[in-house]
């Protein structure tokens, strides 16, 4: 199972919270698809024709990959150059405002099969706070305009913690959401990064917090609402109807392969041994570079067998099902129990991780502190 991920960098407007590589109103936008098609050709020619990089999910994110035109012919060329698998995933991220009802036809008709909404809250007053430009309304056109264009694989992201939202707020956007004819639900607590918009007013007491007692509670809340509706909790943040788990993650959170192009794109491959690496942030930088005929790394590493088995436990704990001790030994040529001993067997005996059918996962203990479990098998 690989993955390729394709990173569009463009908003309208950055919301308050974001940190990610992204850009308002570049002077790239047009340019930009033509750049990522000649770095997936770049690729292609490392990988050789002979051994065709295959593919199994697609995932198109950004920024706001459904802002700017020209999508089908990347993924045209994606389709042209790698083996995609005929029952790919592939998934788009968009906003509310950023789509119309011909943009999303086009999707579907191009092979796009999976699209992901960023709702956040069904809170006008909070989606504000936090600098969304879209509001409860448009997500609903959106919406409706998907599922005409015959999207039934649709996932909306949600955030609780906002500034201003109470449990009561919360649980209406989840209660809200849940009742949609969607098919997964991606919940984030949300996280202050450091020079946002949000996170300057919080230094300068411009806004206030729900405290964590009660960001917990709004996650557990959330859980049994989620619950009784049809959704399962998959990983951390994620649930799904069954069989509905997004494949492109689950590649990430079992440690496979996956390719990433564009801007601060970044890769995880076996190239004799295990190679990570990640694109310039620098949007000049890339255009110059691939213009150039150059792939535009600026950072590539090697990864130790010890480093390899951290990230594939500390990946796979985040998912409900766990750590498969089968298939860490196939890869390893050890047991997490041989690799972890002593750690592991404290974790367990604290009953914050369990060994059952095969597989060491987190208790429900265990999950609500998943960082300090974690950082205890260091």
């Amino acid at each position: 199972m690989r993955g390729l991920y394709i990173h569009i960098p463009f908003c309208r407007k950055k919301c308050a919270y974001c940190d990610f590589v992204s850009f308002e109103n570049s002077p790239h936008m047009d340019s930009y698809i033509d750049a990522v098609g000649k770095e997936l050709e770049l690729y292609a020619e490392l990988f050789g024709r002979e051994a065709p990089f295959e593919i199994s999910s697609i995932y198109i994110g950004g920024g706001t990959p459904s802002l700017i035109d020209g999508i089908d012919r990347l993924l045209d060329k994606a389709m042209k150059l790698y083996n995609v698998r005929s029952n790919a995933e592939i998934s788009i991220e968009c906003n509310p405002e950023s789509v119309t009802r011909k943009k999303l036809k086009s999707y579907h008709l191009c092979g796009i099969n999976r699209l992901s909404i960023g709702l956040q809250s069904a809170d006008d007053r909070l989606l504000c706070g936090i600098g969304r430009i879209h509001n409860r309304a448009q997500f609903e056109t959106a919406l409706n305009f998907a599922l005409a264009a015959g999207f039934s694989n649709i996932n909306v992201d949600i955030m609780y913690g906002l500034p201003g939202q109470d449990m009561d707020a919360f649980l209406d956007t989840v209660r809200y959401i849940s009742a949609l004819p969607i098919k997964h639900i991606s919940a984030y607590s949300l996280i202050l990064e450091e020079n946002t918009p949000l996170w300057r007013d919080y230094k300068a007491g411009k806004l206030t917090l729900p405290d964590e007692d009660i960001t917990a509670n709004m996650q557990d809340e959330a859980i049994k609402v989620l619950n009784s509706a049809g959704f399962s909790r998959y990983e951390v943040s994620n649930f799904s109807k069954p069989g509905f788990e997004c494949v492109h993650n689950l590649t990430y959170w079992h440690n496979l392969e996956y390719l990433g192009v564009g801007v601060a794109a970044h890769s995880a491959l076996k190239k004799g041994g295990w190679l990570r690496s990640c694109n310039t942030t620098n949007i000049d930088d890339y255009m110059s570079l691939i213009k150039k005929g150059i792939r535009p790394i600026i950072e590539e590493s090697a990864i130790e067998k010890n480093e390899e088995m951290f990230e594939c436990m500390m990946l796979g704990l985040r998912l409900v099902c766990g750590v498969d001790i089968k298939e860490f030994t196939k890869r390893f040529a050890i047991s997490p129990m041989e690799a972890y001993g002593f750690k592991l067997a404290t974790l367990i005996e604290k009953k914050l991780l369990t060994i059952d059918h095969g597989h060491i996962y987190a208790t429900s203990r265990g999950f609500d502190i998943l960082n300090s479990v974690i950082c205890e098998l260091l």
